[in-house]
């Protein structure tokens, strides 16, 4: 008993076999997130349940929080904050003497917050173990290639 079989191939011709695109459903009364899976199973999540899950995680990441970073989350929503004043200021109708002054006053409040946040994020590094560029001191790097010293 024998087999005879030849494998060809031809190169030039091309087949384009392309699946129909298939957009979600949505119904907007019900959902406002819908995703498929893997098997093509459509899921909805309702709006009452994704406000719930990020309200879940809202809470979880602040218990997570050192104290440290607690400050830092606190320095950035300052931070923010003044920024948005200063724009609000600069697109105040009140006297341009006035409005510089004041524009000077918040813009040196932020760069007050600003370093308080660079020196709070280098004092985590630190106590991580890391420095601010992110990585281990290189001192700390020469002992691990050469061993401690006597």
């Amino acid at each position: 008993m024998g087999f005879d079989f030849h494998i060809t191939t031809d190169f030039n011709q091309q087949s384009s076999a392309t699946a129909p695109v298939v957009e979600p459903k949505t119904d907007e009364t019900v959902s406002d997130s819908v995703s498929k899976d893997k098997d093509g199973d459509t899921i909805t999540i309702s709006k009452e349940a994704k406000s719930k899950l990020n309200q879940l995680n809202a809470e979880k990441k602040e218990e997570d929080l050192s104290p440290m970073e607690k400050m830092i989350k606190n320095l950035e929503e300052q931070i923010q904050k003044l920024k948005e004043e200063i724009d609000e200021l600069k697109a105040s109708s009140m006297p341009e003497e006035q409005k510089k002054e004041q524009v000077n006053a918040k813009q040196n409040q932020l760069l007050q917050l600003q370093s308080q946040l660079v020196e709070a994020r280098d004092a985590k590094a630190k106590a991580e173990g890391t420095s601010s560029s992110g990585g281990t001191s290189a001192s700390s790097f020469a002992n691990a290639l050469t061993g401690p010293t006597a």
